[in-house]
């Protein structure tokens, strides 16, 4: 444990199952954490947020395979961290807890390009998102959410000896520690290990990334992360008044940091909700919302809990006149498609341009460099998850690529599974053998624009469904996963693409931890779901009052990115626009 206090408490239920409040967020991922903190500075103890899983502090996140596993969301383990979605043409891998994605996510914080608000629908020739959602209108957004998260870089002897910027300035804006990126060779910045920039070693995983920009003749620069890598002295508290720890470079952001340095949601904008008067309530599962009589809306959930140490579920209403939903894209899809009826009619548009933000992943096996990706001791430190990006564009849309850590979780069985399917049955009979190989090894991570061509449905059970037959055909997705073999062919190691299982339909399928789309922005009602500002179309015309949705939902394109800090920025616009709506 490192001392960071809670965040939750217990949902306000009276005697009937019933709960009051003026203003309800649903969820506590980048869009939900976002308007918790700015609606509680006009309405403080009047907000209560709900999240569907609990809260997992620093300490508790899983540290084996076994435990990741015992991790796995389903109807028997509803409070589970890792919610994996498999479906026939998406595989959906999201997070289940406090802080919503921010406690998988690897802390990048990386802008779309100004392009990807203009793309238009070739039927039509209509802008996909709103007129006043574009890049320049997001500028001032996304500085304020890098201040936010405190975003920082890795950097190491590399990037002094390179001198110059590690990062492009204009994706620092807002941190803290900019000026030591912009010019490592002054950085004075120390971290967990007491080195500076100037005496810490080369990270020698990112080097075939680099190798593979300079044959594309691409830039290539160092990954704003939102990690505690140096701002925040160890055991300190950061501005929010949470303890924060240094990182200590062990790659396990993936799978949730343990060690209370990555700079998930719970330690700046909810905790910055809740000193302004928030309650945040954790295990609520909102299933449905309708029209109210006591106040504006009335929801409905189940409340999962401990009396007296066993689990409790129990089914509760909600009523507020002001609803923020932002539960991820996948579950604001689901619960808007199982709220849509005749006392809340929707856009036709729901459920619509759904995107897996063209996201790719390649394993590599055993190549002919160390890679020091499995971290040991004695032996140098495999650095945070991600450090240093590939950045692409060509006629069909922008592509990242970026190195990947494996998290030290699924260490010790990842060596022996990999060299089984690499058919090197010594190496993983032989004790020890398996471990070095798997310092030879690396995961390479790609991302960019796809056709976002997906559509929701509810399956008879009342669960998402993703239908996008073609989702693993798209040219541009060929073409990031022939780069990132590429990468494992330049460290001399046999590629293994995880979406290219051959053996049926859903083993090809994609796999996306990036889902956007769904409720879709856009300006009018024939082609989105809510507006600019969030609002939710009433389709009979005008807005439904008091009904908003604010996350990865709204987008109605890819976002060739790693998506939090434009949802983020997306979010605080909203709330700008929303104006006196979102006001006493």
């Amino acid at each position: 444990m490192t001392g960071v206090m809670p965040l939750a408490e217990p949902l306000p239920v009276d005697r009937r199952g019933e709960v009051d409040t003026a203003v309800l967020v649903i969820g506590t991922g980048f869009g939900g954490a976002v308007a918790a903190a700015r609606l509680a500075e006009f309405w403080g103890t009047r907000v209560l947020v709900v999240e569907r899983g609990r809260e997992i502090l620093p300490g508790q996140f899983p540290e084996t395979l076994g435990e990741v596993a015992a991790e796995l969301r389903g109807p028997a383990h509803p409070l589970g961290l890792f919610d994996v979605r498999p479906g026939r043409d998406l595989h959906i891998v999201d997070a289940n807890g406090l802080g919503g994605g921010s406690l998988l996510y690897a802390g990048v914080t990386l802008p779309p390009d100004d392009a990807a608000f203009t793309p238009r629908d070739p039927a039509t020739g209509r802008r996909f998102w709103p007129e006043r959602v574009h890049g320049e209108a997001l500028r001032d957004r996304y500085a304020r959410v890098r201040s936010m998260l405190e975003v920082e870089a890795w950097l190491d002897e590399s990037d002094v000896a390179r001198s110059g910027p590690a990062t492009p300035p204009d994706l620092l804006t807002g941190s803290p520690v900019a000026a030591d990126i912009v010019d490592p060779g002054a950085s004075r910045g120390r971290d967990a290990h007491g080195r500076t920039a100037r005496d810490r070693p080369q990270l020698t995983r990112s080097e075939p990334v680099r190798r593979l920009a300079e044959r594309l003749g691409v830039p290539y620069y160092r990954t704003p992360l939102a990690i505690n890598l140096t701002h925040t002295g160890d055991g300190q508290p950061n501005a929010h008044g949470v303890t924060r720890r240094l990182c200590t470079q062990d790659g396990g952001c993936v799978t949730g940091c343990n060690v209370g340095a990555k700079n998930t949601l719970t330690t700046n904008y909810l905790p910055y909700a809740r000193t302004r008067g928030a309650r945040i309530c954790v295990g609520v599962e909102v299933v449905r919302l309708r029209p109210g009589k006591r106040r504006r809306w009335m929801v409905d959930a189940v409340h999962r809990s401990l009396v007296r140490g066993r689990p409790r579920a129990r089914r509760v209403r909600l009523h507020a006149d002001l609803v923020v939903v932002a539960a991820g894209a996948a579950g604001s899809t689901e619960l808007m498609l199982r709220s849509r009826g005749r006392a809340l009619p929707l856009s036709a548009a729901l459920g619509t341009r759904i995107s897996g933000n063209g996201d790719a992943m390649v394993l590599s096996f055993d190549g002919e460099r160390e890679l020091a990706t499995a971290p040991s001791a004695p032996g140098p430190a495999p650095g945070p998850t991600i450090t240093l990006t590939v950045d692409i564009v060509t006629a069909d849309g922008r592509s990242l690529i970026q190195d990947g850590g494996f998290p030290p979780a699924v260490l010790p069985e990842l060596g022996r599974t990999l060299a089984m399917v690499f058919g090197r049955w010594r190496t993983a009979l032989v004790p020890g053998q398996a471990t070095a190989a798997l310092n030879r090894s690396q995961v390479w991570l790609a991302m960019g624009t796809d056709s976002a061509a997906g559509r929701a449905s509810l399956d008879r059970g009342g669960r998402l469904r993703i239908r996008w037959p073609g989702a693993n055909t798209d040219p541009a997705q060929r073409q990031r996963e022939a780069w990132l073999a590429e990468l494992a062919r330049l460290q001399g190691a046999e590629p293994l693409l995880v979406s290219q299982d051959r053996r049926s339909a859903a083993a090809r399928a994609p796999i996306t931890v990036h889902l956007l789309g769904g409720c879709p922005m856009a300006d009018d009602p024939d082609f989105g779901v809510v507006d600019a500002a969030g609002r939710v179309y009433d389709p009979r015309g005008g807005v439904h009052s008091g009904l908003f949705i604010m996350d990865g939902s709204v987008c109605p394109t890819s976002l060739g990115v790693n998506p939090s800090l434009a949802i983020a920025a997306v979010a605080e616009n909203a709330v700008a626009l929303a104006g006196t709506e979102v006001q006493p």
